[in-house]
């Protein structure tokens, strides 16, 4: 079976058997088949018995409808909202803040260490939104975290509902849509999606800050011009960033607009409890706070 090629060996096995036997491979004839032959020769005996069982309409027939049902074909059903509720305004400054927007997923990056929490949260708001559940993964090697919204119609919905553009968004100068920005409940929940995935609550010297720092300068100046703002924000003389020093605007912020990132909502409590809390100290933190209800608002 062997002399005749009827039998295979594995490959490692072959070597070890030539080196033992002290024989060149130059001196003998041999073949070297991919690990999924068998796989490829039974699939031509089962196309040969197929042709030779059914005619070409009816192979048609099936051809046409498995592209039909193909998943790359047919996109998945989602629900699409009617009306802009706050949910959808925090998405929308979600992806203004830290979002990549292309013809078939928004992606949004984080930090594995500080912001997992935060991604079940988006996850949770996009699957009660859209009746459409992200997918989360961390990158091995790298503190990278990363929640992906794969669907076609979703990507379809932000474009025509909200006039965003696939690829960059400061070439694209995308900006929160006037639907939601000249309404100030919409228009707080979606400063709380900017603030929490591009902005900071941390500390600033011997003081806490709120700080949302983008290089979009449109949406920048877009903030800027919005009277929801001035009751909020007091550092604007930085064309890349608003915010705010003073501890009444913080409060005032928190009261208004909150946070859904777990990382803020720590910093800013343990301020409270006057304890000004470095980075890298708020995991520690992170156990007293999973019971929270998000977004956390101050009465």
């Amino acid at each position: 079976g062997y002399c005749k090629g009827s039998f295979t060996l594995p490959l490692g096995l072959f070597k070890r058997l030539i080196k033992i036997s002290g024989i060149s491979l130059d001196d003998i004839a041999y073949n070297v088949i991919p690990a999924n032959w068998w796989q490829s020769s039974a699939g031509k005996k089962g196309s040969i018995k197929l042709f030779q069982k059914y005619d070409n309409h009816v192979l048609n027939k099936w051809r046409r409808l498995g592209t039909k049902n193909s998943p790359r074909t047919k996109p998945k059903k989602i629900r699409l909202p009617s009306k802009i509720d706050e949910g959808l305004a925090e998405l929308v400054g979600v992806y203004l803040g830290d979002g990549t927007l292309t013809k078939y997923f928004i992606r949004i990056s984080g930090d594995k260490r500080f912001d997992l929490t935060y991604f079940k949260y988006l996850f949770k708001l996009t699957e009660e939104t859209f009746d459409l559940k992200p997918t989360i993964r961390a990158e091995k090697n790298k503190n990278l975290l990363i929640l992906e919204i794969r669907s076609k119609l979703f990507c379809n919905y932000f474009q025509n509902k909200f006039g965003f553009k696939i690829g960059d968004k400061i070439r694209n100068k995308s900006v929160i849509p006037q639907k939601i920005l000249t309404q100030k409940n919409l228009f707080l929940a979606c400063l709380r999606g900017l603030v929490d995935t591009d902005g900071s609550v941390s500390k600033d010297g011997k003081i806490l800050s709120i700080r949302f720092t983008n290089h979009n300068k449109a949406l920048i100046r877009q903030l800027k011009e919005t009277p929801f703002l001035d009751c909020l924000f007091t550092i604007k003389s930085n064309p890349k960033e608003v915010g705010t020093r003073s501890f009444g605007k913080i409060k005032q912020y928190f009261s208004l607009v909150g946070s859904s990132n777990l990382r803020h909502i720590v910093r800013y409590d343990q301020y409270l409890k006057n304890n000004l809390l470095r980075k890298k100290s708020v995991l520690n933190y992170y156990s007293n706070y999973k019971n929270i209800v998000l977004p956390f608002k101050i009465s």
